[in-house]
């Protein structure tokens, strides 16, 4: 869905100009806009109703923030961390829907786990995450392969599940990156898709704000992946492949700079 997408691309948008704020010298005026258009962003993924990306940008923020603060005065941190801290509360309190999209998916997660009803948008998550535990148990290797795993849900439903047919039996894909992977091409493309995350960010950068970039970059997207396969999605699979580009891009060019040297 495109609020799902979308959530995605404002979690990131709004940490990578928040990460240019904390990093970049700049004057103040350039600094307050900056902030401004970060601000902006998070206002709009607060407004918007997909969940994976407020849970992303959670996720981001405090990597961001932990980073960051390496180095810095504890005067400063407490400063930039109370800013942070004001500005959500703000959000908070000033949005109502924000208020009631967390009750409801409080009540529609617990009536999942605790009361087996999965007649709701993260109910039938939840089912499908279940069903896919059973897929992954029948090929945990190579798993069913690209395009059969969507079919193996639906076999496992009418042979398992009967009652979670209304429930998710029309789903196009696991809703999860990890069950959708895990289902399709089992522990090797777990391994694979752990490792493109590993090369992301296992090296440290030379420049603070590219290193951050790929951690928030990294966080985001394995945070996101738990409500959506974004990986199977062509907007937030080449909006990674784009920044990610640009992180390996800066990294050549450092490392022919070093050679040069």
């Amino acid at each position: 869905m495109a609020h799902i997408d979308f959530g995605l691309v404002l979690a990131l948008t709004s940490l990578l100009l928040a990460a240019r704020v904390l990093y970049t010298d700049m004057k103040i005026g350039h600094r307050i806009l900056w902030t401004c258009l970060a601000v902006l962003t998070v206002l709009g993924l607060m407004i918007n109703i997909g969940l994976a990306g407020q849970l992303a940008f959670a996720g981001g923020l405090i990597v961001l923030l932990l980073h960051w603060a390496r180095g810095q005065p504890a005067r400063r941190i407490a400063g930039v961390t109370t800013g942070v801290v004001v500005m959500l509360l703000l959000v908070w309190v000033s949005l109502p829907p924000v208020r009631a999209r967390f009750d409801e998916t409080r009540a529609e997660v617990s009536a999942a786990i605790i009361d087996q009803r999965y007649d709701s948008n993260l109910g039938g998550r939840v089912a499908a995450l279940k069903v896919a535990r059973e897929v992954f148990r029948d090929h945990p290797v190579l798993g069913t392969g690209v395009g059969g795993n969507i079919p193996a849900l639906r076999q496992i439903v009418d042979a398992r599940f009967e009652e979670l047919k209304a429930s998710i039996y029309w789903y196009p894909h696991y809703h999860n990156q990890y069950a959708q992977v895990a289902t399709e091409l089992g522990t090797v493309g777990l391994v694979a898709l752990a490792w493109i995350f590993w090369e992301l960010i296992r090296v440290p950068r030379q420049r603070r704000e590219t290193d951050a970039a790929a951690l928030i970059l990294a966080t985001v997207y394995l945070i996101g992946f738990l409500g959506e396969p974004f990986f199977h999605k062509q907007i937030t699979l080449i909006m990674f492949a784009l920044f990610a580009g640009f992180i390996a891009g800066e990294d050549l060019e450092q490392n022919s700079l070093g050679e040069e040297r």
